[in-house]
């Protein structure tokens, strides 16, 4: 079933209010607004309006260094009454605890029948906040295994984007594009969104439902499909590793193959680079949420503590419990 992505005004433009986050991705809200800008211009009127907002108003900067003016604060913005659609651009790097006051205001806004979206990490924000319970939603694929981390009841997918009774989700970047020329799209018609589409040089308007990430392709840097089969399914198993001769009977491969593929085209063997997935992985719990670095080795595999910062420090350089002092002081 297709779902709006924004709700509709019944007079005059529809209206997005932008909370952002310090660090917030400035490209995706110049995608956002730049969208809606062109719409407004080639339309010759206003179908759409916007204003940004944070927690307490002023300039807000963003992870590239660029500040925004914001226009009002959450407290002004209360006294406003419930906004349309409310848009969330947070920080990769956000604090890892739910901000409570933020996340009531959200609540009560989304009971209230307002369209909560995510772009990029708003996604965890909205997840901390709980509203992504029984919707449908997607993230940047560094913040995937941190939601199913912290909320495995979540039906996080690898899309493009989702939109789903009122929730709307993306995990950024040019994807934020094919997410908004959906919606120029649906309100507008697709004639209009494809001459939107001709002003940003982008030929082909993907639909939400194709796969964020081709991205193990593009990862490893090889096309052999039995290799992003392997690939696939040491990524799908990080906590419960498979052992050698698993991945390679799942392939259809014996291990002598398996490891012949990964020598030609990964310049390394299938355990070095599982091992790196599951440590690349570990460090994004560390760095995402507040998980100990104990219960962090056991989410990717290792029964032994020792043994997990000791290839964590080969990995990294420095030890799990050193990077996680060292990011909780940034």
């Amino acid at each position: 079933m297709a779902y709006s992505v924004l709700k509709r005004s019944c007079s005059g433009p529809d209206e997005l209010t932008l909370l952002l986050e310090p660090d917030f991705s400035f490209f995706d809200l110049t995608i956002l607004t730049e969208v809606m800008g062109v719409a407004n211009y080639l339309s010759g009127r206003d179908l759409y309006r916007w204003f940004c907002c944070s927690e307490h108003g002023g300039s807000v900067c963003s992870s590239s260094g660029l500040s925004i003016k914001c226009d009002s604060s959450l407290a002004e913005m209360e006294t406003k009454g419930v906004p349309s659609n409310i848009v969330a651009l947070a920080s990769e790097y956000g604090p890892a605890g739910r901000r409570e006051s933020l996340a009531v205001l959200l609540r009560r806004w989304a009971r209230h029948g307002a369209h909560v979206g995510g772009i990029g990490s708003g996604t965890k924000l909205l997840a901390q906040a709980g509203l992504l319970a029984r919707h449908r939603c997607t993230a940047r694929w560094s913040d995937i295994a941190s939601i199913k981390e912290l909320q495995p009841e979540l039906s996080v997918t690898a899309q493009l984007f989702e939109v789903d009774r009122g929730r709307f989700t993306c995990p950024g970047g040019v994807a934020t594009l094919d997410l908004m020329l959906y919606e120029i799209g649906d309100r507008h018609g697709e004639e209009f969104a494809k001459s939107i589409a001709d002003q940003f040089v982008h030929h082909r308007i993907r639909d939400g439902q194709e796969c964020l990430r081709h991205g193990t392709m593009v990862r490893s840097g090889a096309s052999n499909p039995k290799l992003i089969q392997a690939v696939e399914q040491m990524e799908r198993n990080i906590e419960e590793a498979l052992s050698l001769k698993q991945v390679a009977d799942i392939v259809g491969l014996s291990v002598r193959q398996l490891q012949r593929l990964f020598k030609q085209h990964l310049r390394t063997s299938p355990l070095r680079y599982y091992r790196k997935l599951r440590i690349d992985h570990a460090q994004r719990l560390l760095h995402q949420t507040s998980m100990p670095v104990t219960e962090a080795a056991v989410a990717v595999g290792f029964s032994s503590v020792s043994y997990f910062a000791s290839c964590y420090r080969d990995a990294f350089g420095r030890s799990p419990s050193a990077d996680r002092s060292c990011f909780d002081r940034t």
